[in-house]
């Protein structure tokens, strides 16, 4: 049986904002580099976004570009996006043009929310261009006349572009179903409070951004955004840590390792999750470490560990609330404990495929030979080979 709370189910992300700001208008809602703004900002500068939107086509099932860089604009123009009744593609000032035209193009984006800092990347585009530098000022006394259309669980959320080891990157469409179970579950298992103070370090166009960007808002907390300029610098990174005494946060392994080393115990973390790479040992300090695991086409996170002593291969843990995880061989059997084979993911929080795709999505997202409901009918590939333990954890082994 899937877990439904009433808080949750059957919600999009804009319903869980909306009761975070009229909840908590006057908190800060998201600090930047140059500056903090409220809940109450946040929901007018949004409204302010939508309605433009709106006058210019927008509305369910249609896409938007956001080109921010690494500031709170982009968290204006995503909300702004969702409420009325769209999705975003979060597209990163260093890719190259080529590649965000065709972003732009593939997604079918005919709107476009940028800052003039990266007019020049823009130049090819023909369609709606918001200049998000300017909703600050312009918003200041806006009151949003027109209705929003309300987005359904079932409606696109995001769309966020993989790499992909060969060709073109891959448009993965997610739902707002999809991400309200994620938020569901994280907002659970990390207690996340609005005293909390959230970091947001991953790219916008990396899934880890979306962990960050919505289960703050929805719970009513602060997200700090790391500034690019201080990204690649582990010293920097945790320096900024402890004065923005920020306390969730989410980084590639890598990094995250790095910055266990530093904070010891003189910082107000509370957890520190790490994904995207082997965790390679444990630390023992005064916040909790987890071993995050899942790829973009299940939501961003499908299973996790909380590492609490060494361990000679960490786990990636077990599902997390409405996921199933499956190990099975070539003929789609189950496998036993100890036995190694591919892990598959069925749930709620399966992706509704890859854009434009329809031969890639038939081979990755399969019928669930082991469906229970409605929810579980659809099974995705992920290529990890993984096997159970006897505690019933997952040690991931490779690709």
């Amino acid at each position: 049986e899937m877990v439904n709370d009433p808080a949750y189910t059957g919600k999009t992300f804009i319903d869980l904002f909306r009761r975070s700001a009229e909840a908590y208008p006057d908190r800060p809602a998201v600090r930047d580099e140059n500056g903090t703004i409220t809940y109450r900002e946040l929901d007018r500068m949004s409204d302010y976004v939508a309605g433009n939107l709106l006058e210019h086509g927008f509305g369910p099932e249609k896409v938007a570009g956001i080109l921010t860089g690494r500031t709170k604009e982009f968290v204006i123009g995503y909300i702004g996006v969702m409420k009325a009744g769209g999705a975003y593609v979060p597209l990163d000032p260093e890719y190259p043009q080529d590649r965000l035209e065709y972003m732009l193009t593939d997604s079918g984006a005919d709107h476009l929310l940028a800052v003039q800092e990266f007019g020049e990347l823009t130049k090819f585009y023909q369609g709606n261009v918001i200049w998000l530098d300017h909703v600050e000022r312009e918003s200041r006394e806006y009151h949003l006349t027109a209705e929003l259309p309300q987005a359904k669980p079932e409606n696109l959320a995001y769309m966020i572009y993989t790499s992909g080891s060969t060709g073109k990157p891959k448009g993965v469409m997610l739902e707002h179903r999809n991400l309200v179970n994620l938020i569901m579950y994280t907002e659970s298992s990390l207690q996340i409070t609005p005293e909390d103070i959230c970091a947001e370090f991953a790219s916008f166009c990396f899934d880890a951004s979306v962990h960050d960007l919505f289960v703050t808002h929805a719970a009513g907390a602060l997200l700090y955004i790391f500034p690019e300029s201080i990204r690649k610098d582990a010293l920097k990174v945790a320096e900024t840590i402890r004065r923005e005494k920020i306390t969730i946060a989410t980084f590639p392994t890598q990094m995250g390792e790095l910055l266990a080393e530093i904070l010891t115990d003189d910082c107000s973390l509370r957890f520190l999750t790490l994904g995207g790479e082997k965790f390679k040992r444990y630390y023992n300090r005064s916040y909790t470490m987890i071993n995050g695991y899942g790829p973009t086409e299940n939501t961003v996170s499908s299973t996790e560990f909380v590492v609490d002593r060494d361990y000679k291969n960490i786990p990636i843990g077990k599902s997390q609330t409405n996921v199933r995880c499956y190990i099975l061989d070539e003929k789609l059997n189950r496998l036993p404990v100890g036995a190694s084979g591919e892990l598959c993911l069925a749930g709620r929080q399966i992706a509704r495929g890859y854009h434009n795709l329809p031969e890639k999505t038939a081979a990755s997202f399969v019928p669930n030979p082991f469906q229970t409901c409605a929810d579980d009918a659809r099974m995705y590939h992920t290529g990890d080979m993984v096997r159970m333990k006897g505690d019933g954890n997952i040690e991931y082994i490779g690709r």
